[in-house]
């Protein structure tokens, strides 16, 4: 679970790291697959998540993390961490620098 959990968190900050910088000078041709990578600002990933309740999904790759749905269902320790607290739904926006955003849909169980 920990190396899942890595891997997705470092494909998150791959995106908002490599993806937004190539939109800005031309749409590239994974936007036309199947992604919403536009231009600064915009939303440059989903992401469903799973999460057992006490344990931490870290987002220290991004500048703000915000929770959006689902406070009675994970919080926020610090600024950048989120852990999960009860079952259900959650959804989680994490922002980098440029506004850019990844919607994070996280499952807890």
């Amino acid at each position: 679970m920990k190396k899942f959990k890595k891997m997705v968190l470092i494909s998150g900050l791959a995106l908002t790291v490599v993806a937004a910088p190539v939109t800005l000078t031309e749409p590239s041709s994974a936007a036309e697959v199947n992604s919403t990578v536009s231009t600064a600002g915009e939303l440059i990933n989903t992401v469903n998540f799973g999460l057992i309740k006490n344990k931490f999904l870290d987002l220290y790759g991004f500048t703000t993390v915000e929770i959006r749905s689902g406070n009675n269902v994970v919080k926020m320790v610090g600024e950048k961490r989120v852990q999960a607290i009860n079952s259900g739904n959650a959804v989680v926006y994490a922002y980098d620098i440029k506004g850019n955003y990844v919607i994070y849909n996280i499952n807890v169980k």
